[in-house]
C-alpha cells in the first residue's frame, strides 16, 4: 500500500481574513457579557443581540473551515503551488474597504460610498464604464435610503462638506418634512 503524503497546507488570504473575523466576533461576544441592562429594558436585555450576532458569525466561521478541510485533497496540491504574489492578490478587496473607512468622514458618505464602489469593482475586474455606473447608482441610492427615507445623520464630510457641494440636499430633505 502506498502511503499518501501529504504537503502542509499554506495559510492563504481568505483564512487570514476569516481568522481575523474569529477574533473580532470572540471579542465581541465577550464584550456583549459586560452590557449593564438599564431599569426600562426588556426581558431580553441589551446583550442578547449582539450575543446573537458573534455566535452566528462565529458559526458561518466554522462552516467555513469545514468546507476547507472537507476540500484539503484537492485544494492541498493547489495551495502548495501559490506563491507570494498569489497570496496578496487574494488580499486585494482588502484595499477598498480600508480606503472606505479612511475617506468616510473627511469626504462624505455619498463620495466615499461612490468611491468604495469604483474602486471594488475594478479590483474585481469590471470595466471602468460599468463601475462607473454602479458607483453613481448605487452611492445615490444607499444615500438617499438612509438620509430621507430612514432620516438617518450620514456622516457628510469636513473635506468635501456634501451640503455644501450639493446645497438642495437640505431643501429637498426640509421639504420632505426632515
Amino acid at each position: 500500500m502506498a502511503s499518501k503524503s501529504k504537503t502542509p497546507r499554506a495559510i492563504g488570504g481568505e483564512n487570514i481574513i476569516v481568522i481575523c473575523f474569529v477574533a473580532l466576533m470572540s471579542v465581541y461576544l465577550y464584550e456583549s457579557f459586560y452590557l449593564v441592562p438599564t431599569l426600562m429594558s426588556d426581558y431580553v436585555g441589551p446583550s442578547m443581540f449582539p450575543q446573537i450576532i458573534a455566535i452566528l458569525g462565529l458559526i458561518l466561521a466554522g462552516i467555513y473551515f469545514f468546507q476547507q478541510r472537507s476540500a484539503g485533497a484537492e485544494g492541498a496540491a493547489e495551495d502548495g503551488q501559490r506563491s507570494l504574489s498569489d497570496e496578496l492578490a487574494n488580499l486585494a478587496p482588502i484595499g477598498p474597504i480600508v480606503l472606505y473607512v479612511l475617506l468616510l468622514e473627511p469626504i462624505g458618505f455619498l463620495f466615499a460610498t461612490a468611491i468604495y464602489v469604483l474602486t471594488a469593482m475594478l479590483v474585481y475586474g469590471r470595466s471602468v464604464v460599468e463601475s462607473l455606473v454602479y458607483a453613481l447608482g448605487l452611492s445615490t441610492s444607499f444615500f438617499a435610503i438612509f438620509y430621507y427615507g430612514l432620516l438617518a445623520q450620514v456622516p457628510m464630510g469636513w473635506f468635501i462638506d456634501t451640503e455644501r457641494v450639493l446645497p438642495f440636499l437640505v431643501q429637498l430633505r426640509r421639504a420632505m418634512g426632515g
